[in-house]
Order: structure tokens, then C-alpha cells, then sequence
């Protein structure tokens, strides 16, 4: 059912892509002043609604013009971390900031601070989540429209096969079948939602793989070739 719309949104260019982002955004930036007069008022929700319906116009309006001009669009979605919150909270915090100058200049009735607060940290939430859920999206369509991928055990459940997960989960070559570890105490966990399990299940074939990586920068040339020799 998603498969074909996973595949249009693979194909889509750079600059459709950033005019989807565009609307999302303002889309979410809407939804986050509807909740958070939700959260405010409770069931009356529409309480001093007229007083306030210019918030529902100018936070998505000028949500998107920050964005766009500070370059926001030009990331690649592939490749965005845990930063774009960051970058997200400061463009936001422009936002608020533009948001309180236009209702000193025309005289509009302004939330206090706590709110105003309330409305940066959810319009955060709303746009950085959506991002990381494109990301995904955008990562299981490349893995549907490329079938034959390599299938791979990372060698290494530390912050080294963490990254080199990263790297590969937006590579249209590979799919990472487990992460393998010498700590016993790794075993049976997960990392980004990749189980470890010990090399010993890759040794007896419960697990199939077509590579094995090594993550371990720190690892000995003899310890590695022991590893070798038992895979």
C-alpha cells in the first residue's frame, strides 16, 4: 500500500522535495498554535480565539520565510542528526521573537512569556519530528526500490558501529542484519534498533550475512585477524 508512495517520494526532486518540506512545515506550525491553545484552555479550546486567530496566520507564514532564508531547506534529509534540533530551536526562537514584534507593531494582543514559551517548544517538536520521519521514510524507499542490497553484520556495538550504521542505513547497497560483540553483556540488546548478538551465532550460521564490518578503530591487527579466520 505505502510501497508506490515510498518510491514517488524517493523520485522526487530537490526542489519539490524542499517545497514539501515548505508545506509540512507550515502545516505542523499551525497544528502546534491549535494544541497549544488546546493545552491552555482545555475544552475551550476557541476561549479569546479572535484575540489570538493572528497567531494562526503569521506562525506558519513566517515560520516558512525563517526557514527558507535561513537555509533550513537546503539540508539533505538523507543526512540530518540530532543537530537539526538545535538549528530548529534557534530558527524557532527568530520566529517567536518576529512573532512578538508584529503584535507590538500592530497592536495585537500578545501571550505571555510562558506561552510563548509553550508554543517555541512545541512548534520544535512538531517540526523536528516530522524531519526524522521523512528521514526514515525517505531511507525504506530507497531500500524498496533497490531490492538486491548486501546483507551485513557490523562487527563492533560501540559509537563506531553506531556511525557506521548511520552511514549505511542511507546507502542503497546495504541492509545491516545484527551487530556482533565480544561483551556478553551486549548481547540480546539493541542498537538503533538493530539487535547485538555474539560472533559465535555468525560462526554457527544461525545468522546469514553476505560481509562482516569492522567498527572497532581501536582493534589489534592479530585480534582482527583472529576474527577473520573465525568467520
Amino acid at each position: 500500500m505505502f510501497q508506490p508512495l515510498l518510491y514517488k517520494l524517493s523520485s522526487l526532486s530537490p526542489i519539490k522535495r524542499r517545497s514539501l518540506n515548505a508545506l509540512i512545515d507550515g502545516l505542523l506550525l499551525f497544528l502546534a498554535v491549535f494544541f497549544y491553545f488546546w493545552l491552555i484552555n482545555g475544552n475551550q479550546i476557541f476561549l479569546g480565539f479572535r484575540d489570538y486567530f493572528w497567531l494562526f496566520i503569521s506562525t506558519p507564514f513566517l515560520g516558512i520565510l525563517i526557514y527558507f532564508f535561513s537555509g533550513l531547506y537546503k539540508g539533505i534529509t538523507l543526512h540530518i542528526g540530532e543537530k537539526v534540533i538545535l538549528n530548529l530551536t534557534i530558527r524557532n526562537i527568530a520566529l517567536i521573537i518576529f512573532l512578538l514584534i508584529e503584535g507590538i507593531i500592530f497592536k495585537f494582543k500578545i501571550p505571555s512569556i510562558n506561552n510563548l514559551f509553550l508554543l517555541l517548544l512545541l512548534s520544535t517538536i512538531f517540526t523536528g519530528i516530522s524531519r526524522f520521519v521523512l528521514r526514515e521514510l525517505l531511507i525504506q524507499s530507497r531500500l524498496i526500490s533497490n531490492e538486491k542490497h548486501l546483507k551485513v553484520a557490523i562487527y563492533g556495538a560501540g559509537m563506531a558501529g553506531a556511525q557506521l550504521a548511520r552511514s549505511l542505513r542511507v546507502s542503497q547497497k546495504y541492509k545491516i542484519i545484527t551487530f556482533l560483540d565480544d561483551n556478553s553483556e551486549l548481547w540480546g540488546r539493541f542498537l538503533n534498533g538493530i539487535s547485538i548478538n555474539s560472533p559465535s551465532k555468525l560462526i554457527s550460521r544461525k545468522i546469514e550475512v553476505d560481509q562482516v564490518l569492522i567498527a572497532i578503530p581501536s582493534i589489534k591487527s592479530i585480534r582482527k585477524k583472529e576474527i577473520f579466520e573465525l568467520l
